[in-house]
């Protein structure tokens, strides 16, 4: 993304006071970590591990495409650019650079999932170098985080898992995946459970495990059933026949969003910011800032995180939108055989990431 996009209309620059805090990597690892989730999907990522003057920093690398995640964990060398000394602004160019000895990601978005893992642990040992957080550096005090849980309630349409979580945690709310499996009775039985907070509609996802295509009349059952709910990625063109005001309000997008100019093209007003999918701290903290700046409405999200990624965005969260319907919900809420009763209530308190332990 040209800076220029950002500088257009950005007056608060969130990227300029880490730009110049120095970083040391003097080795990095990669290992493979794996967790079954309450689908039966087996989530598979990478755990990347910077070093350097006796720290380490993390992140996680959220690749979905095995072939992309294996070539990844052929990433070896210490003679690749990101070994050495950088400011936070030099480390993307050395990152791009030391990535460009991996083959080309299957999945259009694995190049910005792989950068993230690390400029995110980049940037986590670079504030434990300095023995400072992020929250300190950026000025924006970590408040308790409001989280929602995602659940794909499809097939055999049973409610059980989003019931027996209500049981336990009868204030929680919920972003659920649309799909064309329900129907206009277990919508209702959704509705009448008044935490549904969020519906995903995934009209932009192509060629991914959870495409969803686009129907009228499935739509209009759904946006008239739900009425205090958020319309996460509806249809394009859905949204420019309809002239219904209320649905309008309600619209966000996520899938879209990878900068500022995606925001403006889509005249959004509400926007689920992810920040594996926007890739560079540069980026991310730009569009951060543009949307405090113009007054879009933020709310966080996930990519299936099992590791210290979903610290970090929960973090981020603290920082940039606690209040949101933020999807990042801790990672125990997806495991198979998550024990509801001791799961953490929203909202979050006292996340460490990026240095706030330090």
């Amino acid at each position: 993304m040209p800076s220029w996009v950002l500088r257009n209309k950005m007056r608060t620059d969130f990227y300029e006071k880490v730009r110049n805090l120095s970083v040391t990597i003097s080795s990095f690892s990669l290992v493979p970590a794996v967790q079954e989730v309450a689908d039966g999907f087996k989530r598979s990522t990478t755990l990347v591990t910077l070093a350097g003057l006796g720290s380490i920093g993390s992140g996680e690398e959220l690749t979905f495409q095995k072939q992309d995640q294996d070539n990844l964990l052929r990433l070896r060398g210490e003679e690749l650019p990101i070994i050495g000394t950088h400011t936070i602004d030099s480390l993307s160019d050395a990152v791009k650079k030391s990535l460009s000895h991996l083959p080309e990601p299957e999945q259009k978005d694995s190049s910005q999932y792989r950068s993230w893992a690390f400029e995110s642990a980049a940037l986590d040992l670079a504030v434990r170098q300095h023995r400072t957080s992020l929250s300190s550096l950026l000025g924006l005090p970590s408040k308790p985080v409001n989280f929602v849980v995602s659940l794909r309630l499809d097939k055999d349409l049973s409610t059980d898992r989003l019931q027996s979580l209500l049981t336990h945690h009868p204030d929680l709310e919920f972003k659920l995946d649309v799909t064309s499996d329900w129907t206009a009775d277990f919508m209702l039985r959704l509705a009448a459970t008044t935490r549904i907070a969020v519906l995903d509609f995934k009209a932009f996802y192509h060629g991914t495990r959870v495409d969803q295509a686009p129907e009228s009349t499935f739509y209009e059952m759904a946006t008239k059933t739900f009425s205090n709910t958020i319309f996460e990625d509806l249809d394009i063109r859905f949204i420019a026949r309809t002239a219904r005001p209320e649905i309008l309000r309600k619209l966000s997008y996520d899938e879209p969003i990878r900068s500022a100019s995606d925001i403006r093209r889509l005249s959004a007003r509400r926007v689920n910011i992810k920040p594996a999918r926007i890739g560079s701290l540069r980026y991310l903290l730009g569009l951060y800032g543009y949307c405090l700046d113009n007054g879009i409405e933020m709310y966080g999200g996930g990519l299936f995180e099992i590791g210290i990624g979903r610290k970090q965005i929960q973090y981020l969260a603290s920082l940039f939108h606690p209040r949101g319907t933020n999807d990042v919900a801790p990672v125990e809420y997806n495991f198979a055989t998550a024990d509801f009763a001791t799961l953490p209530r929203s909202p979050l308190r006292d996340i460490r990431a990026f240095g706030c332990d330090t």
